[in-house]
């Protein structure tokens, strides 16, 4: 429920830096190189900003290196926060049942023929919206567009299909031993630091809500929110520019246009406070989760909230502040690091701990520690090249095919950025100054008000 193209050598001109020790005499010529190299560093991924002909909106890139095509699509303010508080899981609930058959296929004949052209379709949703992902070789592209189309236009919600689905996931959320993880980031933090907001109830609400879900619910909510005015995509892979024009508008074949969904959700700034949470689970380990401040992607210390959260824990790297400290010094902890979550409305960074239950306290109160000690004074000089170095190359590194790169400017463009998305990223990366992320730290981080919820074995 959290999904080629060939980077070249010129990519190392990216973290590279200009050579100033040129004679006075060649500075004509020195100031020439500095604007090629500046230039270089800009990373050509040729992605475009389309329309199809039914008029949605779309990024577009040519790759030929492998014959796949990777789509992405989105249907905007349709997910959990933009329902009604008995309806909150209708999305959730409709992203697992839209499989159990479609058209003229039964949920076994379509995931056959979905297998049978090695292609992969998957919905999911979340607080924000709905969305469908598809991967296909491109021979049988036309074949894949017609299932998904299918699958869009024109599920069959059968009745003993749905309550299988739906029973399942009752069971699931009703032990939050099974999932720990997930438990803690997507229900039982939002519920502690978005009290009041639509996003406090996470993507399925209470279980009393949602055992009371039924196939009209699933009816209303496509009739509503799977229309072509709620939708954006992503088209990267082996096909040409009029190719992707093409098949988006045959994606959304016969699915009508209709009142585009409304966005009336105020931002939010996460509530911390240092409430304890515990829920109890049998065993001898306990997670741990919690939530710290972080900046909106189009705030301006964005980038520098991004180098703090990349120093304190993200990812599980002994170099991070977490693993080198938790783990490492101390032996605290198995495993621990820190997620940037990304909302439409709302922007937080969630930690996990994993430890032995008798560990719990020293785990917390070592965390606050650490966070008290970025508080004032920050991050080092060292730490700083360190994040910029890592962000940059393993930005460059997991950016290596189309489908990586599909899924990253899918969730740019869901951000509101454009097609430059990548570049001003580096960019952004590469400027922040030691100065910035120690004003991040000051302004944003306080270890007295940390949120923690404890999902193990020494409280009941």
């Amino acid at each position: 429920m959290i999904r080629k193209i060939i980077f070249g050598c010129s990519f190392l001109l990216v973290f590279g830096f200009l050579n100033n020790v040129l004679c006075d005499d060649l500075q004509k010529s020195s100031d020439k190189k500095v604007e090629k190299s500046e230039e270089n560093r800009k990373i050509k991924t040729q992605v475009k900003e389309l329309k199809s002909k039914r008029g949605i909106r779309f990024f577009y890139m040519k790759d030929s290196s492998t014959p796949l095509i990777h789509i992405k699509i989105a249907f905007k303010n349709s997910g959990s926060a933009y329902q009604e508080k008995s309806g909150v899981g209708v999305p959730a609930f409709y992203s697992r049942a839209v499989f159990q058959g479609c058209g003229k296929y039964s949920s076994v004949e379509l995931e056959k023929e979905i297998s049978d052209i090695a292609s992969a379709i998957s919905c999911n949703c979340n607080v924000d919206r709905l969305e469908l992902s598809l991967t296909t070789p491109t021979i049988v592209s036309e074949k894949a567009i017609t299932l998904l189309n299918t699958i869009l236009k024109d599920p069959k919600f059968e009745e003993d299909r749905v309550k299988n689905i739906q029973d399942s996931i009752v069971g699931f959320l009703q032990n939050q031993a099974v999932n720990p993880i997930w438990m803690a980031g997507h229900k039982l933090i939002p519920s502690m630091i978005f009290q009041s907001h639509q996003y406090e109830n996470g993507e399925f609400g209470n279980v009393e809500d949602f055992v009371k879900l039924t196939i009209e619910d699933l009816k209303r909510y496509k009739e509503k929110f799977i229309v072509t005015n709620n939708a954006e995509a992503c088209v990267f892979g082996d096909l040409s520019e009029s190719k992707a024009i093409q098949l988006v508008d045959k994606i959304f074949e016969k699915i009508k246009n209709a009142e585009t969904a409304e966005d009336l959700i105020p931002d939010i700034e996460p509530k911390l406070n240092s409430v304890q949470k515990k829920y109890y689970a049998q065993g001898p380990q306990s997670t741990i989760a919690f939530a710290l401040k972080c900046a909106r992607p189009k705030d301006m210390d964005v980038y520098a909230a991004t180098i703090v959260s990349t120093m304190l824990g993200n990812p599980p790297l002994f170099k991070t502040r977490i693993m080198g400290i938790l783990r490492g010094k101390l032996g605290y902890i198995y495993s621990g690091r820190v997620i940037v979550v990304h909302q439409n409305h709302a922007s937080y960074m969630l930690g996990i701990l994993e430890t032995d239950n008798k560990k719990v306290d020293k785990a917390i109160a070592a965390l606050k520690n650490i966070v008290k000690e970025l508080r004032e004074k920050g991050i080092t000089e060292d730490e700083l090249k360190f994040a910029k170095g890592y962000i940059n190359d393993s930005t460059l590194v997991q950016l290596r095919s189309s489908g990586k790169l599909c899924n990253f400017y899918f969730a740019e463009m869901m951000r509101g950025r454009g097609v430059n998305a990548l570049n001003e990223r580096l960019d952004g990366i590469n400027n922040v100054t030691l100065d910035e992320v120690k004003k991040f730290c000051r302004e944003n981080l306080d270890e007295n008000n940390i949120p923690f919820v404890i999902i193990g074995g020494n409280a009941q």
